[in-house]
């Protein structure tokens, strides 16, 4: 009897074990992979971006005074690529530190959510009024499916980002040019509570 009652034991202790150590392999390997993407993004740089973006507005404001819905529309893909360049630029600076595992996981996040803004671009070119808001809430999808990598308080920062989006495109909706300071301080705020979020994770050579 005592070995029957020992077998039985052993029978339905061993899945919980497999089952656990399973686990823990799975919450390991998160936690690796997250430390490995976001030391790819680091503050300065980001907090440059959302600089840049309430610069834009200024800039706009002041010396493009009466714009066309295309006009706005292009000069904000212009602030995109220069912020984009930034963060290129950044990555290519500090590439000793990454591993081109690290670097296709940060690629593979973001690059699906620009190429639908680029085609978006072209299907919505008469109506260019609406882009903006329509670009806002596509990067704000990109942010979130980098949200596994990256600090958990960059969920609120991505739906902040799509919800703004979605104002934007409403607003604007009845062909009215959107302001320049609806995306200046659109992603001047999210930017700099990206960076924020990124101050004090440790910029140490990657080990994934």
């Amino acid at each position: 009897m005592d070995f029957v009652a020992q077998s039985q034991v052993m029978t339905v202790t061993r899945p919980l074990e497999v089952e656990d150590a399973l686990q823990r392999l799975s919450d390991i390997h998160a936690q690796v992979a997250r430390g490995a993407h976001f030391r790819g993004y680091r503050a300065v740089p980001v907090a440059a971006m959302g600089g840049i973006a309430v610069l834009g507005a200024l800039l706009e404001s002041a010396l493009m005074p009466g714009v066309s819905a295309a006009g706005h529309a292009w000069f904000w893909l212009g602030v995109a690529a220069t912020c984009a360049s930034i963060g290129a630029l950044d990555m290519f600076l500090i590439r000793r530190r990454l591993q081109i595992r690290t670097v296709s996981i940060a690629v593979a996040q973001l690059v699906p959510s620009l190429v639908v803004g680029l085609v978006l671009g072209v299907l919505f070119a008469d109506r260019a009024e609406m882009l903006t808001g329509v670009w806002t809430m596509v990067f704000g999808l990109g942010v979130l499916a980098s949200r596994p990598y990256m600090p958990d308080a960059v969920l609120g920062v991505a739906l902040f980002y799509i919800s703004a989006g979605i104002a934007m495109a409403f607003a604007a909706s009845d062909g009215t040019v959107p302001s320049p300071w609806e995306m200046g301080l659109t992603f001047g705020v999210g930017q700099l509570v990206i960076a924020r979020t990124l101050q004090g994770i440790p910029d140490e050579e990657d080990r994934v």
